[in-house]
């Protein structure tokens, strides 16, 4: 299913890294972040983007920063030390920041916060949850980036109307959870099996952001 050699390349040395652990399979598979960007996402001004996990607004930055002018930005972000200072980061700019978490569905979901990029749902807080489904209702965005820290799948489920009307591109994070490497293509196929697959690596270790592209 994966679209290139490159995309296959990843997916077999990064999948062989978490057997034996050599880290020279992750080295063999590197590419740089632009190429994806440049090269598989292809954004361009006026374009709009759903940012689920947007930390300190670090990504609506770089996006901004990639496109220049932009339609619409909504920025989802469920940590509340990170979503004040996305609200800083990003205040010269006009753009939506919510703070809640991505889920299947809208409601009230336990939380963990730890103050850190690594906030997880399953902890003894609650927070405030949305779905794709239920962002996009009155608005439609070119691009959606996933990395919602090992919840990409009920995201994606949660936005399984949108994927299958809309068929934004798609930036969703592989490297949480190690069945994500199949369960994530296999879900967005099956809502909407006219999406590109490509898969790259950035030089980080461990194996972070290695990520599933749908174009």
């Amino acid at each position: 299913m994966l679209a290139d050699e490159q995309s296959k390349k990843v997916f077999r040395e990064t999948t062989l890294f978490k057997l034996d652990g050599d880290i020279s399979r992750l080295f063999s598979c590197e590419t740089p972040e632009d190429e994806a960007f440049e090269g598989i996402l292809k954004l361009k001004p006026n374009d709009s983007f759903l940012d689920l996990g947007a930390y300190n607004g670090d990504t609506v930055l770089d996006f901004i920063k990639r496109v220049g002018t932009y339609s619409n930005i909504t920025a989802i972000e469920p940590d509340k030390k990170s979503f004040a200072k996305l609200l800083k980061n990003t205040e010269s700019y006009n753009i939506t920041a919510v703070n809640a978490a991505v889920s299947r569905e809208v409601g009230n979901i336990p939380f963990s916060f730890k103050s850190s990029r690594g906030s997880v749902s399953g902890g003894n807080d609650f927070t405030d949850a949305v779905s794709i489904d239920y962002l996009c209702q009155n608005a439609k965005y070119d691009y959606i980036k996933f990395d919602v820290e090992g919840k990409e799948l009920d995201a994606i489920i949660g936005g399984e109307q949108t994927i299958k009307r809309d068929k934004p591109k798609m930036l969703i994070s592989a490297y949480h959870k190690s069945d994500d490497y199949f369960a994530i293509p296999l879900k967005v196929h099956e809502f909407n099996p006219d999406y590109k697959i490509y898969m790259r690596h950035y030089p980080y270790v461990p194996a972070w952001d290695t990520s599933f592209y749908f174009v």
